[in-house]
């Protein structure tokens, strides 16, 4: 659990979100996933997308690395994006 949150999920391009619990059987039949790509992460921001539209009485933020931030900024307007540097 991440301090200051009440759920995390994590995320896999092109998938997107999924519960941490899943994270030994996420995504089911993938056994690699190839390194992440812009179209890869536009197609989990959908997933992201989705959440989001399905609780509409939830804050999201949303925390990646540097190399992806000003992606998921342009994907998820009105969705903080929180940049952890690593």
């Amino acid at each position: 659990k991440r301090e200051g949150f009440d759920q995390v999920f994590f995320f896999k391009p092109p998938f997107g979100p999924y519960l941490p619990e899943l994270k030994e059987t996420f995504p089911i039949g993938q056994s690699e996933i190839p390194d992440w790509d812009e179209d890869m992460v536009s197609s989990g921001c959908e997933g992201i997308r989705s959440l989001v539209n399905a609780h509409p009485g939830s804050i999201f933020t949303v925390s990646c690395t540097g190399a992806w931030e000003d992606q998921f900024r342009r994907m998820l307007p009105g969705i903080e994006v929180i940049c952890d540097h690593v």
